[in-house]
């Protein structure tokens, strides 16, 4: 599961979780694709709306940019 897939299984747009963070939408969107990092603060809040914990909801992030970092290495061979 991504970070996308988790957000809609919680029927959450976007909008709503980026302006409950406080951050721009490309801020936003870039987190979701991996581009972005995940910042302490936005760990609780995320985890509370998407009725996860905050480990969880780490572990779904990094697998999701390891995966994707994992592709564009193997990509670019």
């Amino acid at each position: 599961m991504d970070l996308i897939t988790l957000r809609k299984s919680n029927k959450l747009s976007a909008r709503k979780v980026y302006t409950k963070l406080k951050i721009d939408k490309t801020t936003f969107k870039n987190l979701e694709e991996g581009k972005t990092s995940m910042k302490a603060e936005w760990l609780p809040v995320m985890a509370s709306m998407y009725g996860i914990s905050k480990e969880t909801l780490l572990e779904i992030y990094l697998s999701e940019r390891w995966l994707r970092s994992d592709k564009k290495r193997k990509g670019s061979n």
